[in-house]
């Protein structure tokens, strides 16, 4: 399965970091996210470039979904060749959940 591998915070998806380690990103998200997701990462991974402050959802392991916003930039090994990805990511639901609601009752 295509797919990029990388470990989300356990905190966001309530699974044990073990669990998470290897995990391919479809396993915790739809396809519509994953298909985003991997284009970012394959555009940061392609033109070296970061990305800031990517949303998109994640179902946690209760199937609870969740929005984050997850900033990413490439890691290199000392000769500057990529090894991998660095992300920071936090969960923003609360705060779309209102800004929805915010939206709905100017209406």
């Amino acid at each position: 399965q295509k797919g990029l591998k990388f470990p989300p915070s356990p905190r966001t998806t309530r699974n044990c970091r073990t669990q998470l380690i290897g995990m391919n990103n479809r396993a915790f998200m739809d396809k519509k996210n994953a298909d985003i997701v991997f284009k970012v990462f394959n555009d940061v991974f392609n033109l070296r470039k970061a990305q800031n402050y990517l949303s998109y959802e994640i179902i946690k392991k209760n199937r609870e979904k969740r929005t984050v916003e997850v900033s990413t930039s490439l890691m290199h090994n000392p000769d500057g060749e990529p090894i991998g990805f660095y992300a920071v990511s936090r969960d923003v639901t609360d705060r779309k959940r209102m800004e929805e609601m915010m939206i709905q009752t100017e209406k």
